[in-house]
Order: structure tokens, then sequence, then C-alpha cells
């Protein structure tokens, strides 16, 4: 690929990229004050129309035509877009690979979302994760490179200057069954525990002799040698303990 346009210059980060770009952007931010290497601002402003629309500041498609050959290990991605945040050279650099934000300004208001993903499956309806045919709309890996370190959290809800009404929510009309589950702990191949689609609690259970090590002010749901099933709670001092009975 010839690269068409340059804006800038070339700001050594990353060769590869930079060389293979078809338009190029770069430069060096060394101001002081704010700086903003790429710019797009647009006002949808009242237009009377008859009919609905959509309009959007960006758009970026892209079509796969390249098939994979997993038979021998080859696999072809491609990506609509890819942002990256890095840190080097210090160890207290800050950086963000991408920010989303809505809201209404000061005397307006109206429905506000900062991202919505979505998904336009005509391929198969696959189950089941980790197949050549899996859809899924957020992936989160916690390492994608070779010797990469632990990560602190997958995902941090804080309020900052306000505070949310609810947090994660799921229509339960969202999933192929009232079985399906809506959050799980998958071992291996296996759902293990978690929260299905109709409120059901899926839990794991060990079967052992003593009393399980427990925090102040926490349950616990206990099988003893005798596969007697226990809901114990821990006031810090005392065990309080109810026999359960399964149905």
């Amino acid at each position: 690929m010839t690269p068409q346009n340059t804006f800038g210059s070339d700001p050594s980060v990353d060769e590869s990229v930079w060389t293979t770009a078809l338009v190029r952007i770069g430069g060096f931010l060394k101001s002081i004050s704010n700086e903003f290497m790429h710019c797009i601002q647009c006002f949808s402003q009242p237009s009377h129309s008859t009919g609905s629309y959509e309009k959007c500041g960006q758009m970026i498609q892209a079509v796969q035509q390249d098939p994979s050959d997993y038979g021998n290990s080859i696999t072809r991605d491609l990506v609509a877009g890819s942002r990256v945040g890095e840190i080097s050279g210090t160890q207290t650099g800050r950086v963000w690979g991408g920010y989303d934000e809505c809201g209404g300004l000061s005397g307006s208001d109206g429905l506000a979302l900062a991202r919505e993903t979505g998904g336009n499956n005509n391929g198969s309806e696959q189950p089941n994760l980790d197949t050549p045919t899996t859809k899924v709309l957020e992936s989160m890996v916690a390492g994608e490179y070779p010797g990469n370190k632990k990560m602190t959290a997958a995902r941090l809800v804080v309020g900052g200057t306000s505070q949310f009404f609810m947090g994660d929510v799921f229509e339960r009309s969202a999933f192929a069954s009232d079985a399906s589950p809506a959050v799980g702990i998958r071992d291996g191949n296996q759902i293990i525990a978690g929260l299905r689609a109709d409120g059901t609690l899926q839990m794991r259970f060990f079967v052992q002799a003593d009393r399980p090590t427990m925090q102040p002010g926490t349950f616990a749901l206990w099988a003893d040698a005798h596969g007697t099933l226990q809901l114990i709670f821990f006031d810090g001092a005392n065990f309080f303990r109810t026999v359960l009975t399964l149905l």
C-alpha cells in the first residue's frame, strides 16, 4: 500500500503501522496546554424531517472476504477500528485507550448513550464459546502479548461527581432461554456458578468436614461430611447456622 496523504511528520511510534498506512497523521504533542491530534466536530441542526434518520460524525466499515485457515493455525483478522494507549519512559504516566462521553447540556434533555454495541448476525446461531463461529459483542483480554503481567480489574464502575440509579441491567427477554447464564463463572467449557436469566442462582458446593474459613459479616453455604446443607452467618465471634432442605 502506497501512502496517498501525509499530514505532519513520522512520530516514530510504530514504523510497521506508519509505513503501511494509506493516510498518515503524525506529530508530537509538546504544548503545556490541551492539544488534539485529530478533531472531528459536527452539529445536527433542526431539519423538520418527516422521516427518521441517522447521522454520524465518523463512519468506518470493514468487510472481511479472506477466510482463516484453522487447519493450519492461520488466522486472518480484520479490525474496523483500533486504538492503543501506552505509557513509555515514565513511572507515573496516565493513558486511556479510548474515551466516550454523553449527556445533556444545561437547558437540554433527551436520550443519551455514551456507546452502543450492536449485533447483526445472519450466520449460524452458535451457543458455544471458543468456536470458529462464536459471536461475542464484547471481549476483555487481560494479556494480548506473551509475558504480559496481571491487570487490576476487568471493569471499574465509579460515581465521579454523580451517581447511577442502576448498575448492570439484563433484560430477561434478551436471553435464548430462562436457563441461559446472565452472569456466569466458567471453568473450562462449563458454567460452574452464576445467575441465570430467570433469576435462579447457580452455585458451586464443596463438601468438607470442617466449617469453611469466613470473614466477619459474611454468609456461606456449607455441606458437611454428612451431606447436611447449612446456611452460615459469621458475625466476627459467633457462627449462626440454618439447615437447608433441597426440594
